[in-house]
């Protein structure tokens, strides 16, 4: 998707995009709101929210850089 057409998805609309690289696994956030819905956003913690997806796919992220090492660095079903 070429950048112009990604920034005018939002419009004057408020909201979030989220637009992932497969090939990079590099996330962009846009984001566009008051202040109060943006604090909202990135405070959120809910299981649908913009930092719950981020946290889900970090984690995913770190098991494939470890090769399915988990979080603390014990592999699972390894001794």
């Amino acid at each position: 998707m070429e950048y112009e057409e990604y920034d005018d998805e939002l419009g004057d609309q408020y909201g979030v995009m989220l637009n992932l690289d497969p090939e990079t696994r590099v996330w962009e956030v846009k984001a566009r709101g008051n202040a109060s819905m943006l604090m909202f956003l990135l405070l959120d913690v809910s299981e649908q929210s913009l930092m719950n997806k981020l946290f889900e796919e970090a984690k995913f992220d770190q098991l494939v850089a470890n090769m399915g090492e988990i979080g603390d660095g014990t592999s699972d079903g390894e001794s």
